[in-house]
Protein backbone atom coordinates (compact mmCIF):
# COMPACT_ATOMS: atom_id res chain seq x y z
CA UNK A 1 0.00 0.00 0.00
CA UNK A 2 1.35 3.43 -0.91
CA UNK A 3 0.60 6.72 0.81
CA UNK A 4 1.74 10.28 0.26
CA UNK A 5 3.55 10.31 3.60
CA UNK A 6 7.12 11.56 3.39
CA UNK A 7 8.25 10.96 6.98
CA UNK A 8 7.77 8.59 9.90
CA UNK A 9 7.61 10.15 13.38
CA UNK A 10 9.17 8.55 16.48
CA UNK A 11 9.49 9.59 20.11
CA UNK A 12 13.09 9.34 21.26
CA UNK A 13 12.15 7.51 24.43
CA UNK A 14 10.66 4.67 22.35
CA UNK A 15 13.80 4.08 20.27
CA UNK A 16 16.21 1.49 21.63
CA UNK A 17 18.79 1.80 18.82
CA UNK A 18 19.32 4.90 16.72
CA UNK A 19 21.79 3.00 14.54
CA UNK A 20 19.14 0.39 13.76
CA UNK A 21 16.56 3.07 13.07
CA UNK A 22 18.90 4.81 10.64
CA UNK A 23 19.57 1.54 8.80
CA UNK A 24 15.83 1.06 8.12
CA UNK A 25 16.03 3.68 5.36
CA UNK A 26 12.94 5.48 6.68
CA UNK A 27 12.72 9.27 6.60
CA UNK A 28 12.78 9.57 10.38
CA UNK A 29 11.48 12.54 12.33
CA UNK A 30 12.00 12.69 16.08
CA UNK A 31 9.27 14.43 18.07
CA UNK A 32 9.85 16.42 21.24
CA UNK A 33 7.98 15.42 24.38
CA UNK A 34 5.94 17.47 26.84
CA UNK A 35 6.20 17.98 30.60
CA UNK A 36 4.50 14.67 31.29
CA UNK A 37 7.82 13.02 30.37
CA UNK A 38 11.10 13.56 32.14
CA UNK A 39 13.28 13.63 29.01
CA UNK A 40 13.40 14.78 25.40
CA UNK A 41 11.73 18.14 25.91
CA UNK A 42 14.76 20.33 25.11
CA UNK A 43 16.81 21.01 22.01
CA UNK A 44 19.98 20.09 23.92
CA UNK A 45 18.70 16.51 24.20
CA UNK A 46 18.11 16.29 20.44
CA UNK A 47 21.20 18.08 19.10
CA UNK A 48 23.74 15.26 19.61
CA UNK A 49 21.44 12.64 18.08
CA UNK A 50 20.56 14.82 15.09
CA UNK A 51 24.24 15.58 14.54
CA UNK A 52 25.21 11.91 14.55
CA UNK A 53 22.28 10.62 12.46
CA UNK A 54 20.36 11.76 9.40
CA UNK A 55 17.14 12.33 11.36
CA UNK A 56 15.19 15.58 11.50
CA UNK A 57 12.52 16.98 13.85
CA UNK A 58 8.79 16.94 14.16
CA UNK A 59 8.34 19.98 16.39
CA UNK A 60 5.28 19.56 18.56
CA UNK A 61 4.29 23.09 19.50
CA UNK A 62 2.13 22.04 22.44
CA UNK A 63 4.92 19.92 23.85
CA UNK A 64 7.50 22.71 23.54
CA UNK A 65 5.21 25.31 25.09
CA UNK A 66 4.34 23.00 27.97
CA UNK A 67 7.95 23.17 29.11
CA UNK A 68 8.33 26.95 28.64
CA UNK A 69 8.63 29.55 25.90
CA UNK A 70 12.43 29.35 25.93
CA UNK A 71 12.16 25.70 24.93
CA UNK A 72 10.30 26.62 21.74
CA UNK A 73 12.86 29.34 20.96
CA UNK A 74 15.72 26.84 21.24
CA UNK A 75 14.10 24.54 18.69
CA UNK A 76 13.38 27.46 16.36
CA UNK A 77 17.06 28.44 16.36
CA UNK A 78 17.64 25.24 14.37
CA UNK A 79 15.08 25.50 11.54
CA UNK A 80 17.11 23.37 9.14
CA UNK A 81 16.27 20.32 11.27
CA UNK A 82 12.50 20.92 11.49
CA UNK A 83 10.52 19.09 8.80
CA UNK A 84 7.09 18.97 10.40
CA UNK A 85 5.18 21.02 12.98
CA UNK A 86 2.28 19.78 15.09
CA UNK A 87 -0.03 22.64 15.92
CA UNK A 88 -2.11 22.06 18.98
CA UNK A 89 -1.92 23.22 22.55
CA UNK A 90 -2.22 21.54 25.91
CA UNK A 91 -5.16 22.34 28.14
CA UNK A 92 -5.16 20.40 31.39
CA UNK A 93 -2.33 18.37 29.84
CA UNK A 94 -4.54 17.18 26.96
CA UNK A 95 -4.07 18.06 23.30
CA UNK A 96 -6.64 20.59 22.16
CA UNK A 97 -7.20 21.83 18.57
CA UNK A 98 -5.28 24.99 17.76
CA UNK A 99 -8.38 26.84 16.56
CA UNK A 100 -9.66 26.76 20.15
CA UNK A 101 -6.48 28.37 21.46
CA UNK A 102 -6.18 31.98 22.43
CA UNK A 103 -4.40 34.65 20.42
CA UNK A 104 -1.07 34.09 22.23
CA UNK A 105 -0.86 30.50 21.01
CA UNK A 106 -1.88 31.48 17.46
CA UNK A 107 0.86 34.13 17.51
CA UNK A 108 3.41 31.44 18.44
CA UNK A 109 2.34 29.39 15.42
CA UNK A 110 2.70 32.45 13.17
CA UNK A 111 6.34 32.78 14.28
CA UNK A 112 7.08 29.47 12.61
CA UNK A 113 7.53 29.84 8.86
CA UNK A 114 6.57 26.65 7.03
CA UNK A 115 7.44 26.26 3.36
Amino acid sequence: MQTGAKHVVFYLDTVSSFDFLEKTGLNVLLENRDIRKDRFQKWSEFAPILKEHSFCMCLDLAHALSANHDTLSEFLKNPEKIRQVHTSFLKDLKHTPIHLAGKAIIDEVKRIKVY
